[in-house]
C-alpha cells in the first residue's frame, strides 16, 4: 500500500537526525501492513522495529551467549533492514513456563528455532 505521508516517494520533511526520510513508511513508500513485533516476540520472516529501523527476521538460531554483564541469553536473531539491506544480529532470552532460562543443550546449538 503505497504511504499516504509522503505519496510513495519514501521523503517527508527534512530534519537533522533522520534527514529526509518519510516516519510514515521508514522511507520505503509503501506503509507496513504486516504486524510489526517486538524482537522478544518475532518469528522468521516477520517484521521487527529496532530504534526507527524496520527488519525483516532472516532466522533464529539456539545459541549458548554469555558476557560479563549479562548471560541471559540463549537465542540469535538475524535480520535485514528492509530498507537498506544492512544485516544485523542480536540476541535474546527464552524462557520455560517457570520463568527459568532454557540452557540449550549441545544439539540444540546452531539449530533452526
Amino acid at each position: 500500500m503505497t504511504c499516504t505521508r509522503c505519496g510513495g516517494t519514501g521523503t517527508y520533511k527534512y530534519n537533522t537526525i533522520d534527514g529526509d526520510t518519510c516516519y510514515g513508511c521508514n522511507g520505503t513508500g509503501k506503509r507496513m501492513t504486516e504486524k510489526v513485533a517486538h524482537i522478544d516476540d518475532c518469528v522468521v520472516g516477520g517484521l521487527v522495529k529496532d530504534g526507527g529501523n524496520v527488519y525483516r527476521v532472516r532466522f533464529i538460531q539456539w545459541e549458548l551467549y554469555s558476557s560479563l554483564t549479562c548471560s541471559l541469553k540463549n537465542q540469535v536473531v538475524r535480520y535485514t533492514n528492509i530498507k537498506t539491506g544492512k544485516k544485523l544480529k542480536t540476541w535474546r532470552g527464552v524462557f520455560d513456563s517457570a520463568g527459568d532460562l532454557i540452557v540449550p543443550t549441545s544439539d540444540m546449538i546452531g539449530t533452526d528455532v
